[in-house]
């Protein structure tokens, strides 16, 4: 599935992007995966990290907005 929404966080440490299936927390350094956010949130338009990296906002299609907890970035 292609990329929808691509985020960096405040340090520029984790990249969190939405593929249609889930958000997906990169870690910049070590180009790998780190952590996954699954849940039951579809057509993720836009996302967007807290400014201490710990929390990602997804809203969707529907008009839905959902804070996502995150490890420190």
């Amino acid at each position: 599935m292609p990329v929808q929404s691509v985020e960096y966080s405040p340090r520029g440490s984790t990249l969190a992007v939405f593929d249609g299936d889930a958000v997906r927390l990169w870690d910049t350094a070590e180009h790998k995966l780190t952590y996954r956010l699954v849940g039951n949130h579809w057509n993720v338009r836009t996302l967007a990290f807290s400014p201490d990296g710990t929390q990602v906002a997804t809203t969707s299609s529907d008009g839905v907005v959902y804070l996502w907890k995150t490890p420190a970035s």
